[in-house]
């Protein structure tokens, strides 16, 4: 007898009475006459690239949940977009430069993404919404489109920016003025609050829109191209800013990320935005000097690509491309 066909018979008939055991599984908890677990039909988070975890053990991964934040950090280049999924929304913060549209495009359609209830535009910067007109057009519908309050001196007349107005009223969104305090629901434990600019500034950078997102007993937060002095009037309100993730401001320029700030917000971990062999020296060894001394683990789009933050509300898993 041929012992390898045997074994091999053997395997296939299991296979197959699996297979339909697995069916009848199914049937049944469609009928209603068991409960599985929803975790039972979810494929666990995929951990190829660089990873690590903050929580109550860093050698456990994360357990799958349907209650999950996901933080996308997608590499634009010498840019900034975050795509965020929540359980009750979906948010987009800026977009990248012009001509990074596609690229922002191929992302959500990767991961089915066709509509978006929220759009961020922290500032007019071309580097933040050059291609946001694009992606709004792109996108099957688009809910609300949040600005920081601008000066009336200070009102853009870019191209980009007169696009994406265009591409807001052809969409038939809904273009608001973000209120500094307000809070939008992304889950039943989780928010999204508007923490700046705490006053308009003359500066586009300064007047970049400042979100803190909690959810269940973590935090994150990201702020635009806010700089020092954003920063400063900031910590002078005695906020609560602190966070576990951060996702450092201006592409890591000296300018933003003070020592003052930076202890403040205490971040277990931080990414960062920027081009890879930029021509502004982004990050700024400063800014990673103070990473690195504070014990933060940081993740960069030009070394890591694409990075993928995921929370159940008490653990952190951060995933990379690269």
């Amino acid at each position: 007898m041929d012992t390898r066909r045997e074994k091999n018979d053997k395997n296939g008939t299991g296979g197959i009475l699996a297979a339909i055991g697995v069916m009848l599984l199914f049937i049944a908890y469609l009928m209603g006459w068991v409960d599985i677990p929803d975790e039972v039909f979810l494929y666990p988070l995929d951990t190829s690239g660089g990873s690590s975890a903050v929580g109550n053990s860093e050698s456990e991964s994360l357990p799958v949940s349907t209650e999950e934040l996901k933080i996308h950090i997608i590499d634009v280049g010498q840019g900034d977009c975050v795509l965020i999924q929540a359980p009750a929304k979906t948010i987009l913060i800026d977009t990248g430069e012009e001509g990074y549209g596609p690229i922002v495009m191929g992302y959500l359609d990767n991961l089915g993404v066709d509509s978006i209830d929220v759009i961020i535009a922290t500032h007019p910067h071309s580097d933040h919404i050059g291609d946001m007109d694009y992606v709004i057009k792109k996108l099957k519908k688009v809910g609300v489109v949040y600005m920081a309050e601008t000066p009336e001196s200070m009102i853009p007349t870019t191209r980009c920016y007169e696009n994406l107005l265009n591409a807001i009223i052809e969409k038939n969104a809904v273009l608001k003025t973000a209120s500094i305090g307000s809070s939008l629901k992304l889950s039943e434990n989780g928010r999204l609050t508007f923490m700046g600019p705490v006053e308009p500034f003359e500066d586009y950078n300064n007047n970049s829109l400042v979100s803190r997102i909690t959810f269940g007993n973590r935090a994150f937060l990201f702020g635009g191209d806010s700089s020092r002095e954003a920063e400063e009037l900031l910590l002078k309100t005695g906020k609560n800013i602190s966070c576990d993730y951060m996702h450092i401001a201006h592409h890591g320029s000296s300018s933003s990320t003070t020592q003052a700030y930076l202890d403040a917000v205490d971040p277990a971990y931080a990414t960062i935005s920027c081009g890879e062999d930029n021509s502004y020296g982004h990050p700024n060894r400063s800014v990673i000097k103070s990473l690195e001394q504070k014990g933060v683990k940081y993740y960069r789009t030009d070394l890591h690509g694409n990075i993928l933050v995921v929370s159940d509300g008490e653990k952190i898993k951060i995933t990379t491309e690269k």
